[in-house]
């Protein structure tokens, strides 16, 4: 099977990234983390929330030992203050991870969809506020 390329794949013109890129990093978690990821984020209650995926481990040593999510709060969506512990992590004897959370909120309530890898096999989930 020969695979064709489609081009240069670019997004609109209207959609750039903020000049402070990352807005988040590792280095605003006040707990452990290796890699943080800026995954969900929305307005909720006149500010925004993000809920973002924490990998922790060693940075240097490039090693992961776990995953949870934390949160975080901001008045414009740049300037944000992470929360001082993780605010979800799942893990049971079939659950092995919960991460890469999206956020929406309908009728006035904040939804949480993410990820959930299971011993058999990736799942989704849910939970709100």
């Amino acid at each position: 099977m020969t695979l064709q390329c489609v081009g240069d794949l670019k997004s609109s013109p209207v959609i750039t990234r903020h000049p402070e890129n990352p807005i988040l990093s590792r280095h605003d978690v006040p707990y452990t983390t290796a890699h943080t990821y800026n995954a969900g984020v929305t307005k909720y209650q006149g500010k925004y929330v993000m809920v973002f995926r924490n990998d922790y481990g060693s940075f240097e040593d490039h090693r992961i030992d776990d995953t949870n999510l934390g949160l975080a709060f901001s008045d414009d969506g740049v300037k944000w203050t992470v929360q001082p512990k993780p605010c979800f992590a799942m893990k049971d004897n079939v659950i092995r991870r919960a991460y890469d959370p999206r956020l929406t909120v309908i009728d006035g309530h904040c939804y949480m969809c993410f990820a959930v890898d299971t011993r058999h096999g990736i799942r989704g989930g849910i939970a709100d506020r």
